[in-house]
């Protein structure tokens, strides 16, 4: 039997990333934390798969099998329901070993249909899905903290508030002249992505991760958030903020490793994870500081076109608001890094 004490040590921690602000990074650096034991992507395959999948580009038909999915493991099709109650159980039995369970998924794949409809810019308006309920089971549930209500905002994501109150959240952010080309580039074969399609305007923001920072901190709760930048440009700062947060061990961190050998099944995920596999350290010329629009905009034009181009120059300047936004709320930012508004 855990004492109190030991069980709020061992309060679960949710990183809750995006496509291409460096999570897979992040979570390298906590890799070897002896304190922590990690669980990534439980609901990739409810959201593109389970019977209330919630990825438009399935549902249009362009992919259909977890395969062509890098970041989702392939299994039998479960409901988000029965992910949530294996999440459960794996907080459960973490903490028993004594260890802190973390736990990594993309807010999009949780994003409630209703805020998906009404909270973005589409060409064409967006159907609204059957929103996925998702309870907690006492007998297979961590300890919860009561949701009063006291937030107008509705919570963006379908898990229960009440869990979502008794994690410790972390939050990763990166520059929109950073992700979005990124995101084009490694999902335009493998997810079958295209500039503005019907979940072009979910994918190339942060507007996911502005709408739960706020509702977590509407309920009294401020999130860990994390910018690439600086985890690359100045790591041992910012890391050593992550663990005096939450409370864990810096020597912990992990800052090199050994190149990662990958095998001709992985080359779908290359795209995705190849420049973190191919490395040893962090290399910070792959973050570049004040990146110039137009000068990104001739590289993009040179790669895919005058059309690609400008969409993706579009997409950058309409994300920047909600990066501005969650930046200033940043660990450890540096005043030398000057935003510009695109």
């Amino acid at each position: 039997m855990l004492s109190s004490g030991l069980k709020k040590a061992l309060q679960p921690i949710y990183i809750f990333s995006h496509p291409r602000v460096c999570s897979n990074l992040f979570l390298k650096l906590l890799s070897q934390h002896p304190q922590l034991y990690f669980k990534t992507y439980t609901f990739a395959e409810s959201f593109f798969h389970g019977p209330e999948k919630l990825d438009r580009r399935v549902i249009q038909g362009e992919k259909t099998t977890a395969k062509d999915h890098p970041e989702t493991e392939i299994r039998k099709p479960v409901s988000y329901q029965a992910a949530f109650d294996e999440l459960n159980e794996f907080i459960i039995e973490t903490r028993a070993k004594g260890k802190v369970p973390a736990i990594k998924d993309h807010i999009r794949l949780l994003l409630d249909p209703w805020i998906a409809a009404t909270e973005f810019q589409y060409n064409v308006p967006r159907k609204i899905l059957p929103s996925p309920i998702v309870e907690m089971r006492p007998s297979k549930s961590l300890p919860t903290v009561p949701h009063t209500g006291g937030t107008e905002a509705p919570c963006p994501i379908v898990l229960p508030p009440e869990f979502l109150l008794a994690v410790r959240p972390i939050m990763l952010i990166r520059d929109p002249i950073r992700v979005i080309p990124s995101f084009y580039k490694a999902s335009v074969d493998s997810f079958g992505a295209r500039i503005g399609d019907e979940d072009w305007p979910i994918d190339a923001s942060l507007k996911c991760t502005r709408l739960l920072y706020d509702w977590y901190c509407n309920n009294g709760i401020t999130p860990i958030l994390v910018d690439a930048y600086e985890l690359v440009h100045y790591t041992e700062e910012v890391m050593r903020g992550v663990c005096e947060k939450l409370e864990i061990d810096f020597s912990g961190v992990i800052v090199s490793w050994s190149r990662c050998d990958w095998i001709e099944s992985d080359r779908g995920y290359q795209d995705w994870r190849g420049t973190l596999w191919n490395s040893t350290k962090i290399d910070p010329t792959l973050e570049p500081e004040n990146a110039d629009i137009e000068e990104e905009f001739t590289k993009w034009r040179g790669i895919w076109g005058d059309e690609i181009a400008g969409g993706l120059k579009r997409s950058v300047g309409l994300a920047k608001e909600d990066y501005v936004y969650l930046r200033q709320h940043a660990l450890g930012t540096n005043g030398e890094y000057t935003l510009q508004l695109y």
